[in-house]
């Protein structure tokens, strides 16, 4: 026959029992919620990703336009052999007497040669030359007489 403690003790662990049993649905419910809040944090998460992706590639555009923008009133001439010691202005001025088109300091912003692709470091060519004007105007006579005397002129340097 059990002993009275041994049945206290019984009857203990059965009330453990039955109030563990009710907070088990408690827990459940709770980790339900915090389940429904992670998953709605991450899904406003994926909509800000989503939403800084579209401004990224609208940043971009937006880059890209203003270079081209910048760029409108460039010349680029390529196969442009570099000295040592070169001044590009003065070579500008020279083709420009060349093929007879008047042009003068204040019509370049600045001539410069194009950095070297840090890929290409161990190919050896001249970089292109850029030449930026204070107009499209003096940029579009140019081009147009370029191509006009394409196959008359003759450099020297």
């Amino acid at each position: 026959m059990p002993s009275i403690g041994n049945i206290l003790t019984i009857i203990g662990l059965v009330i453990v029992s039955i109030t563990a049993n009710q907070e088990v649905p408690e827990l459940v419910n709770r980790v339900k919620e915090k389940l429904a809040n992670v998953d709605q944090l991450v899904e406003n998460m994926a909509q800000e990703h989503e939403d800084m992706l579209n401004k990224v590639a609208d940043l971009e555009n937006q880059v890209d336009m203003l270079q081209e923008f910048q760029r409108r009133d460039n010349i680029e001439m390529g196969n442009f052999p570099k000295r040592d010691n070169e001044n590009l202005e003065s070579v500008v001025f020279k083709l420009a007497k060349l093929i007879n088109i008047p042009i003068e300091e204040t019509d370049i912003c600045v001539v410069s040669r194009v950095l070297p692709n840090k890929l290409d470091k161990d190919v050896v060519r001249a970089q292109p030359v850029i030449i930026r004007f204070t107009s499209r105007k003096d940029k579009g006579q140019i081009l147009q007489r370029l191509q006009e005397c394409a196959t008359q002129i003759q450099w020297t340097g």
